[in-house]
């Protein structure tokens, strides 16, 4: 399922799987922003991003999980004819996701990441 992508891109794939619990989404700490400040630091570290990129990170995040939400959604009612696990994949993956990053968790995950990338990485909220 690997596709042409960006170093940026790639980089908010790996925060939005790695930093939000996602099977866990009513239990605390659904953001885990320590996990998600040491990538950014380890990663900025090897190459910082400049002003364009932690821009392009911001708006990617939010959308990375496009991607795989329709790859779901294909597979699973084209190649398996599993119509209810397709519309899974469309209600809790592709749409899930978004009603998520527009709630207040996901506010203040892409609130906070601007200023954590401006100034290195800062403390989470």
């Amino acid at each position: 399922m690997a596709d042409r992508t960006c170093a940026v891109f790639d980089l908010a794939v790996a925060l939005e799987r790695s930093g939000v619990m996602w099977l866990d989404l009513a239990g605390p700490d659904v953001v885990v922003y320590p996990q998600i400040q040491a990538l950014l630091e380890g990663y900025q570290n090897v190459r910082p991003l400049s002003a364009a990129e932690r821009a392009l990170l911001v708006a990617f995040l939010p959308l990375v999980h496009v991607e795989f939400a329709l790859s779901e959604v294909a597979y699973f009612g084209t190649l398996l004819k599993d119509a209810a696990s397709a519309e899974v994949a469309y209600t809790e993956y592709l749409l899930g996701h978004a009603r998520w990053f527009a709630g207040d968790e996901g506010r203040a995950l892409l609130d906070w990441l601007p200023a954590a990338l401006a100034r290195g990485v800062a403390a989470a909220p």
